[in-house]
Formats: structure tokens, sequence, C-alpha cells
């Protein structure tokens, strides 16, 4: 099993991420440098711990009832509207990395330089020196 760089992203709607104190409709909580199967656990934990009422069923789902919240190997769930989900830094749309580098989620430079490899608008500028 290989190991890679998750980042855990959060979604909701304007009104959720103002009352919520979110910077964005998007924002980057976390990242994890590991193997999959740890990340799905961490979801995993991360959707029990949202509330009291959900459990695990005899398939390792995350149930509400006989509702499924998470599913066993899922990295995404849904809870009070917002979405949370680990991604894979590689897989990150822009706006996902841009939330990444703002909230500063990141602590290798090697995981920045591929975001700005990947998304050359989010680099910072380099200013030239004036003679």
């Amino acid at each position: 099993m290989t190991y890679g760089t998750y980042i855990l992203i959060g979604r909701t709607n304007p009104y959720l991420a103002q009352r919520n104190g979110w910077r964005s409709t998007t924002i980057a909580m976390r990242s994890e440098y590991c193997q999959r199967g740890l990340v799905e656990g961490l979801m995993q934990q991360y959707c029990l711990d949202e509330c009291d009422n959900h459990t695990v069923d005899e398939n390792g789902n995350v149930v509400d009832g006989n509702e499924v919240i998470l599913w066993k190997d899922a990295l995404i769930y849904e809870h009070d509207s917002k979405v949370y989900e680990f991604v894979k830094l590689e897989d990150l749309n822009e706006q996902e990395a841009k939330a990444t580098l703002r909230d500063n989620v990141l602590y290798d430079d090697a995981a920045k330089q591929m975001i700005y490899d990947r998304f050359p608008d989010l680099a910072p500028v380099v200013e030239a020196d004036e003679e």
C-alpha cells in the first residue's frame, strides 16, 4: 500500500460558512501523510464524533438509524449541510488547492510546490529586486 498526502476539505453554503466561522465556503482543515486505510479510519471517527446518534453497523458503515451516513471505505460524508472529504493532494481542484494554501495545512514544501506546479496562478509572486 502506498502513502500519500490527504487534505481534509470542508464545504458548505455561504450562510453556514459565515455562521460557523469558516473563512469561505470551502476550507482545508488538516493534512495527513499516510496510507489510504488510515484516512478511512479518521473519516469514520470524524463522522462518529459529529453526532451522538451515529453508530457503526455490522458492515462497517456509519449509520444514523437505518440511514447510511458514511460507507465503510468512503472518504466523504455530509452532515447538517456540510460536506467533509479527504482529497489526495494530486486530486485537488483549484478551489481546494487555494483553500489548502490559504488555510496553511501543508507543512511540506514539496507538497506546496506540487500545488504551484499544477496551479501556477496560486504560486507566490516573487518581486524583482530594484536596482
